[in-house]
């Protein structure tokens, strides 16, 4: 048996890289009652992501096309009376990511995820015209990741070719492998579980 590494390729299915942004909009509400205007509350429901879509670039860098949605709501006192406004928000957002050691990769699949739920920054009132408006900044997170097919560089160990479980005469058993690995390379131990791919990648 030899104690140095080998280096072994593998092909497989990984994260290839990742990126976020604090995605800002201005969303603008109309008022159509006459008179004085005051805004009385807001909030956002229904926050989702409809889609996650890995862009080819011209440049280097590596982009993803989000698509998503939410609900806005406002409540807001105009002409001697209340109002509320429910008002669907969709939005596209190209979210560059940063790979791995600018390694390549095919195949690739993007996986979207809201990091903090849209709300709305500030609200107040202006005018187009003769009308006036309730213009909301409403802030949420984002990030992606994408999943593609890439090369792995291991190290692995060269067991006897007579039998892969001996090493110096001992016969090893699944936990006395993990220990001579252990001894043999401390700072080369990583844990590995087996994971469903379609429980992951969404």
């Amino acid at each position: 048996m030899t104690n140095e590494p080998l280096m072994r390729e593998i092909i497989t299915k990984a994260v290839c890289g990742k990126g976020q942004i604090q995605q800002q909009n201005v969303v603008n509400i109309r008022v159509p009652e006459p008179g004085e205007v005051q805004i009385l509350g807001h909030y956002v429901t229904n926050a989702r992501l409809k889609s996650a879509v890995p862009l080819e670039s011209v440049s280097a860098r590596k982009m993803v096309k989000v698509e998503g949605q939410y609900d806005l709501h406002v409540w807001y006192a105009a002409g001697q009376d209340t109002h509320s406004v429910k008002k669907t928000i969709d939005y596209i957002e190209t979210i560059p990511i940063t790979t791995f050691g600018e390694e390549d990769f095919t195949d690739a699949r993007a996986r979207g995820e809201i990091t903090s739920r849209p709300k709305c920054k500030k609200a107040y009132l202006t005018e187009d015209g003769q009308s006036k408006i309730i213009r909301l900044e409403i802030e949420q997170g984002l990030a992606v990741e994408v999943i593609g097919t890439t090369k792995l560089f291991v190290k692995t160990i060269d067991f006897l070719p007579q039998d892969p479980y001996l090493a110096g005469g001992i016969e090893l058993v699944a936990p006395q492998i993990n220990t001579f690995i252990q001894e043999l390379y401390p700072d080369d131990i990583c844990d590995l579980e087996d994971i469903n791919e379609d429980d992951y990648i969404k």
